[in-house]
């Protein structure tokens, strides 16, 4: 990542949010008040840890793959710190061995879906 390109948490809300001493996070609020870049960033807190695992979940995949969705956020923002984004299973590989996964939970029926992840 170049100089020009310092990934920093927006004050207050944001900050706060990034400085929890949390494992789940709920967040709330309207569309465009960074909740989704909040968690995005998050993640990078635990980049160098080989053995750490994180999945996002969206109610459908149209939300994750979509224009402008999850994904296309996540590609971009982790790219800048050498994640390899695997499309195939919506997974970001971090160099050091941590993998962020991005999935929907759309029905109740899916719910044991993800467990050993």
């Amino acid at each position: 990542m170049s100089n020009s390109e310092i990934v920093r948490p927006q004050k207050g809300k944001q900050e706060q949010a990034l400085n929890l001493e949390a494992d789940i996070i709920f967040c709330g609020g309207s569309a465009g008040s960074a909740k989704t870049y909040t968690l995005l960033m998050r993640m990078l807190n635990h980049m160098e840890d080989k053995d750490f695992r994180a999945v996002y979940f969206r109610r459908n995949g149209t939300q994750l793959v979509g224009q402008g969705g999850l994904w296309d956020e996540a590609i971009d923002l982790y790219g800048k710190f050498g994640a390899r984004p695997v499309a195939s299973d919506l997974m970001m590989h971090f160099p050091s061995g941590a993998k962020t996964q991005f999935t929907h939970l759309q029905y109740e029926k899916n719910k044991l879906d993800h467990q050993g992840f």
